[in-house]
């Protein structure tokens, strides 16, 4: 019995943990190379979150300052000259046409859901924005569940707070983050291990499909790539599926709720805009009257507990050529079209939260005051704070609330 159990051990067991080891010394060793290969498959950490960050070290002064949180739906494809070029929705340009001077975050990345603004909430008041705007894709959120796990972006859980864990634990749980998972992730970028795992993936995988794409060749073989199930709408289910799902029990929608109550607290406005979709392939498919979108946006607006004025429902609001495929991605018109709109509800929000502050910027020149902020310390002692407040300056804003 014992020499069996010795042999299990030299043969299985040992091999097994050398192996262990060895990756472990590859991982900690050439973190740095893997974590820079793993970055690629995060877009959002490189660009997006650096901005973020800038912001918070030098928010913009002398102007509103306007979050925008979205997904691919608020991203457009440059034109035939530039086709691998990718652009966020220009809303900065939409609020200038509005008379609305603002400097314009965009935190927009394919897949993104409310859950994950709800990771990134702490680092978005800390800018202390004048107005937030999110996006809510009803496609998306109907499939959720059926997402693959590299649009989990579990790793920006490490951007919460305790506090914000507890919250939203079914949200969570559905999107595969234990309570553990945000300390792991916190832990790793400490150790600056983080998307080094993701990194030797990525690398593995390569080296996979290089091999398949070899032997396919050797052999004649055609090859073929990843196949999204739900890249076209061709069937009642699935239009069930992505637009039929009650908002009382979705997960998500405790996100977007969560993130109204915690802004509201803050008295930071905020603007929920429901994506436009292709309402005529759900004709088509004879799902609109079982579907009956307007009820059920208007149903989700009811659950999220959002205004009339916090929410802008572009479901139905855009003709079938503003979109460029069935997954309800805009052409470059269409996405003006939807910065146009978002604009006029923003300038709409910020009138009616700063309105004197608004006219007293169009009262001055907008270029000097800007430039008269940005020339003050950014921590001005009492007295000339409170000289500030005497000479009506109106982006002197108080906090809006703990940071």
């Amino acid at each position: 019995m014992d020499s069996h159990r010795d042999r299990w051990f030299r043969r299985i067991l040992l091999p097994a943990l050398a192996v262990l080891a060895l990756a472990t010394c590859w991982l900690w060793f050439g973190r740095a190379d893997l974590a820079q290969v793993g970055m690629k498959s995060a877009p959002f950490e490189r660009s997006a979150m650096m901005a973020m960050l800038q912001w918070q070290a030098t928010p913009p002064q002398g102007v509103f300052r306007v979050v925008v949180f979205g997904d691919s739906l608020f991203l457009v494809k440059g034109d035939a000259d530039h086709p691998k070029q990718v652009h966020s929705i220009a809303l900065g340009d939409s609020l200038k046409a509005e008379r609305v001077p603002a400097a314009v975050l965009t935190l927009v990345q394919a897949a993104f859901r409310p859950i994950h603004l709800w990771y990134l909430l702490d680092d978005v008041i800390e800018i202390r924005p004048d107005l937030v705007v999110v996006e809510v894709n009803l496609r998306l959120l109907g499939l959720q569940r059926h997402l693959p796990a590299s649009y989990r972006f579990a790793a920006l859980s490490r951007r919460m707070s305790p506090r914000r864990m507890l919250r939203l634990r079914d949200a969570m749980q559905l999107e595969e983050v234990d309570p553990v998972g945000p300390f792991l992730w916190k832990a790793s970028e400490a150790m600056g291990t983080l998307y080094a795992a993701d990194g030797a993936r990525d690398m593995g995988r390569e080296t996979l499909k290089d091999l398949g794409l070899r032997t396919n060749a050797a052999l004649g073989l055609v090859s073929m790539g990843r196949i999204n199930p739900f890249e076209k709408l061709d069937s009642a289910d699935e239009v069930e599926l992505m637009y039929g799902w009650d908002p009382e029990e979705h997960p998500g929608v405790d996100a977007l709720r969560a993130i109204r109550e915690e802004l509201e607290t803050l008295g930071i406005p905020v603007v929920f805009v429901v994506a436009p979709i292709r309402t005529d392939l759900v004709a088509k498919l004879g799902m609109r009257e079982e579907i009956q979108l307007s009820a059920r946006v208007n149903r989700l607006r009811e659950v999220i507990g959002a205004s009339h004025q916090e929410w802008l429902n572009l479901s139905s609001a855009l003709p079938q050529t503003a979109f460029r495929d069935e997954q309800n991605h805009l052409t470059a018109d269409g996405m003006q079209m939807v910065s146009d709109r978002i604009a006029r509800r923003t300038a709409q929000r910020l009138r009616v939260e700063h309105g004197e502050v608004m006219d007293q910027l169009h009262a001055r020149q907008v270029l000097p005051l800007m430039r008269r902020r940005q020339d003050q310390p950014r921590q001005p002692d009492a007295e000339s704070a409170s000289a500030s407040e005497e000479e009506g300056d109106p982006l002197s804003r108080p906090k809006t609330g703990p940071m």
